[in-house]
């Protein structure tokens, strides 16, 4: 199945980055790895800050000795 459709006519030959028209193939690549690369921490970085404790949500759990190693089943209610 790989390899099959051969047609690249569907496939564009300019992009529009920045305001600019972009044809060259490797300024094409370097504009999609850089979004790529960046989307994520772009978007991680608009979400706010919580202003809760994350232990505020356990608080139906037992209390647990945090210096043991010992794992057990989530009782969490």
């Amino acid at each position: 199945m790989i390899g099959k459709n051969n047609d690249k006519s569907g496939i564009p030959l300019h992009f529009k980055h920045n305001n600019a028209i972009i044809k060259d193939p490797y300024q094409i690549s370097t504009a999609f790895c850089n979004f790529f690369t960046n989307v994520g921490p772009n978007h991680a970085t608009a979400i706010p800050q919580s202003k809760k404790q994350f232990t505020s949500y356990l608080q139906n759990c037992p209390k647990r000795n945090l210096n043991s190693m010992f794992n057990e089943p989530n009782r969490c209610k």
